[in-house]
């Protein structure tokens, strides 16, 4: 009978136990799925149970830096607009959290062209959706989509693509949002003689205003080898941004 007791007094206790650490509250990370947009913050909370736990005891990582950054005290700058995982690892490895966030734009001033450089023509048209107005071997116009554009225009050499084109609509509102949809797009590089520089690490737009054709978003492939914002290759971009509205100017009628 000493047995029996003996034995249910050890199930107990081994009840008790497990029931003790199944009580034990797990470390939260707060918003594990966050909405915001380029220009915010967000300060990211761990806690345990009522409890608040150092943000310093873990390490922050952002998956797309490019999209937006944490910092160790876990504060997200946003960036970019697009989708990154934010981690937070323990420093003794036990633990990891994440939280999926999601960068959106105020701006939807229009779909950007197609920037497959390279490409031919029918792989364009196969990824371009609005209405054709002009086409030949060396360009393709397309109607613009809304209101707040004029045109997108593409131009070949040899049936593969060397550059695209919004030609957006000249009203300050459009001027105004057009350069918000870069911003937030896009990083700045700088700016030489009213040529504004913007790269998000594939391609380089250059924006400028033509007397002739206005306002204008020029799409280039992004250089081989990495891009530097050193004066000299601001100079070769915007030497070749010259050469496409030239190109524009002769080939793409109606604007």
């Amino acid at each position: 009978m000493r047995k029996l007791y003996l034995f249910l007094f050890l199930a107990a206790l081994s009840v008790s136990c497990s029931k003790d650490k199944e009580a034990e509250p797990a470390i939260v990370l707060s918003d594990s799925d966050l909405k915001l947009h380029y220009d915010d913050t967000h300060q990211f909370a761990l806690t345990k149970g009522t409890e608040a736990v150092g943000a310093t005891t873990f390490k922050w990582t952002s998956s797309d830096t490019i999209v937006g950054k944490v910092d160790q005290n876990g504060k997200f700058t946003g960036r970019r607009i697009g989708t990154t995982t934010i981690k937070a690892a323990s420093t003794d490895g036990k633990t990891t959290l994440q939280s999926k966030v999601t960068v959106d734009p105020y701006s939807t001033l229009c779909v950007e062209p197609v920037t497959d450089f390279k490409a031919n023509q029918a792989a364009v048209k196969a990824k371009e959706k609005r209405t054709v107005l002009q086409e030949d071997t060396a360009t393709i116009v397309y109607k613009a989509e809304n209101a707040k554009l004029r045109g997108v225009a593409y131009g070949f050499r040899k049936n593969a693509l060397i550059q695209s084109a919004l030609i957006f609509t000249e009203t300050k509102p459009v001027l105004d949002e057009a350069a918000l949809f870069l911003a937030e797009r896009y990083e700045e590089l700088g700016e030489e003689d009213g040529f504004y520089f913007y790269t998000d690490n594939k391609v380089v737009v250059v924006v400028t205003d033509d007397e002739t054709i206005g306002f204008v978003a020029l799409y280039n492939p992004y250089p081989a080898g990495g891009l530097r914002t050193s004066v000299p290759l601001i100079q070769t971009m915007k030497a070749s941004a010259k050469i496409q509205l030239q190109s524009i100017k002769a080939n793409f009628k109606g604007f």
